[in-house]
């Protein structure tokens, strides 16, 4: 630090051959020295390289890493390489980094045996953290077992034999493009194989960043969108990428301005293939960050893709997104994808979106594919955001399978969908987009669960069976219900009519109109859209399938008309509620109408509540 000599040295190299045996009761090291100086960094640890017949004793072979004086680093371990034919040693291989302000990271310690081909190496950092170690590129096809605080972090394509992460201890993933092969894995209680923050630094694909100054960035988009605030100059990022084969990096959250930094980074990638056994009792993760400076956007989750044997455990598999800093968007969740012979998983598997500035904002959940593999085409896939409800999940490129949508998450259509089953519980919702759904099995909408086309129709002012507006001379407009499955209802004044009636009334596909708006059209409220779903199984709805319109937003303005919802199912049961109703007037704005819903049934257990009831205006309600 004060001056170039003032650094510890490294240790040397020791390398010895002995045919017959080497007892270790002393001390064999090549230690890297510590700093001379305050502020410089010790010296890094050396090599030792022994080729015996017997090695036995209860001494020591070292090549740590010397420590650092003060504020300077720690000095890197060494590399010790042992080939045996028989091994009795009782004692100590050291090779961890030095102390410092911060502290190196572990060398490497290999064991091979003469009489085998195997060989192991040791990745220990004597229980501290440290920076990262590097394998060489003839280092693999091994056993590694990484513990004690030792971090490693492949950089080539790897391909080994059996891989243990140690409580305390990390493997971290910065290639992207790396694909991890091996036969087992195990991630003890306390370990790590992670890649949280190493995915888009900068923007990526569905980070935001305003143009204009403003004071909260949005959050970083992929499985979900990113958390969005009030200002649409600061929304959310948009989703990317493959739900059954993701290999994107998460992207960046916003900039809480266009001059300042801050917002998080995206989640990395981790791909991975075990053959036989991951068994997972600490962590997999590959998570995007918080915002760094107050106002910016988390970054959004990144990939975890899996194929392996068997998949065990009782820890967490993760691709969140980052939370978002003060009043920052939270980073929508990232995508994971498991495809295993034999699930004995009993851990949690999350993609969920971050948290936003003052618990608001929260990005949309990610997407969990499961797929066994004796299933020959599809699998499970599930949007939770872990109770938190948050933006939009969309379901796109999804080639079919079961879909579970639970504990906060919000997925929205985004064409015609094909599955197996369907089932939304407790908390989940699916938006429904005026396409097809089309379900082979069954499906269910559990109580507190629901399937959504309300206000999905025309805007306000639009439509075949739009509200009329009026000028009530020094009073201000006022304006008609629309008009859809019924009349809409006047508003007060002689030319605020309501919108007409339309469409089919056994096989209604039409959006509802939009109410008149006042001084403004797209004041009047939307119209329902359209639910159009067709279950070969049982339909179950405990929850509630609706297509409302939408309140008129300001005094004087209409209600929208209801939607459509047609059913075509097996069996329809359950109590909740399948709806089409208009929207209500403001003040002296007309009611919309209702909508119109047509079932298609084999058998009709339902015993809930079915209508398409006009809205209330001041005039009365709509048709």
């Amino acid at each position: 630090y004060s001056s170039y000599g003032s650094g510890g040295a490294g240790g040397g190299a020791i390398r010895m051959n002995v045919s017959g045996q080497l007892i270790v009761n002393g001390i064999i090291s090549a230690n890297g020295l510590p700093g001379l100086a305050l502020g410089s960094g010790g010296g890094s640890g050396g090599t030792v390289s022994l080729n015996v017949g017997t090695i036995a004793g209860s001494g020591r072979i070292s090549a740590t890493g010397g420590d650092a004086d003060g504020p300077g680093g720690g000095g890197g371990g060494g590399r010790i390489a042992l080939l045996y034919g028989t091994n009795l040693f009782t004692g100590s291989l050291v090779a961890w980094g030095g102390n410092g302000s911060a502290r190196g990271g572990a060398g490497t310690i290999c064991l091979q045996s003469k009489n085998q081909s195997e060989k192991r190496i040791l990745i220990d950092n004597g229980g501290q953290p440290g920076a990262v170690t590097f394998l060489g590129s003839s280092d693999y096809g091994v056993d590694v077992t990484v513990t004690g605080g030792g971090n490693w972090a492949p950089t080539y394509q790897t391909s080994l034999k059996s891989v243990v992460i140690g409580s305390n201890s990390c493997l971290v993933v910065s290639n992207q493009s790396q694909v991890l092969t091996m036969s087992s894995l195990v991630v003890q209680k306390g370990g790590a194989l992670q890649a949280d923050g190493l995915g888009f630094g900068t923007i990526g694909a569905g980070g935001y960043v305003p143009y204009q100054i403003g004071y909260i960035g949005g959050g970083g988009g992929y499985g979900g969108y990113g958390g969005s605030v009030t200002n649409a100059k600061m929304r959310g990022g948009i989703p990317y990428g493959s739900i059954e084969n993701p290999t994107d990096a998460g992207s960046r959250g916003g900039y809480y301005s266009y001059y300042a930094a801050g917002g998080g980074a995206g989640g990395g990638v981790i791909r991975l293939t075990v053959t036989d056994l991951l068994n997972v009792e600490g962590r997999i993760s590959a998570n995007g960050v918080s915002g760094t400076n107050s106002g910016a956007g988390g970054g959004s989750g990144g990939s975890i893709l899996l194929n392996v044997g068997t998949l065990a455990g009782s820890g967490i598999i993760s691709a969140n997104g980052g939370p978002g800093s003060g009043l920052g968007g939270g980073g929508g969740g990232g995508r994971i994808a498991i495809q295993c012979s034999v699930n004995a998983f009993n851990g949690v598997i999350s993609a969920y979106g971050g948290h936003g500035g003052l618990g608001e904002a929260v990005g949309g959940a990610g997407t969990v594919y499961l797929k066994s593999k004796s299933q020959p085409v599809y699998g499970t896939l599930i949007i939770d955001n872990g109770g938190k409800v948050g933006t939009n999940t969309l379901l796109s490129g999804l080639s079919g399978g079961a879909v579970v949508i639970q504990g906060g998450g919000v997925a929205m259509q985004s064409g015609p969908l094909t599955l197996a089953s369907l089932t939304v519980a407790s908390n989940g919702c699916l938006l429904a987009t005026n396409q097809m759904m089309s379900v082979s099995g069954n499906a269910s909408v559990m109580p507190g669960g629901s399937i959504l086309a309300d206000g999905g129709g025309y805007q306000g002012g639009a439509g075949p069976g739009a509200g009329y507006p009026y000028s009530l001379y020094g009073y201000g407009f006022t304006a008609g219900g629309a008009g859809y499955g019924g009349y809409g209802a006047h508003g007060v004044g002689t030319a605020a009519n309501g919108g007409n009636s339309y469409g089919s009334m056994t096989a209604p596909t039409d959006r509802g109109s939009g109410g008149g708006g006042t001084s403004t059209p797209t004041y009047g409220g939307s119209g329902g859209g359209v639910v159009r779903m067709n279950v070969s199984g049982t339909l179950h709805v405990g929850g509630r399938i609706s297509a409302n319109g939408m309140d008129g937003t300001v005094p004087g303005a209409g209600g929208g008309s209801g939607g459509s919802v047609w059913i075509t199912a097996g069996t329809l049961a359950g109590d909740g509620s399948i709806t089409a109703d208009g929207g209500a007037g403001n003040g002296w704005g007309g009611g919309g109408a209702g909508g119109r819903i047509a079932l298609e049934l084999g058998q009709n257990w339902f015993a809930g509540r079915l209508g398409a009831v006009g809205g209330p205006g001041e005039t009365g309600f709509g048709g």
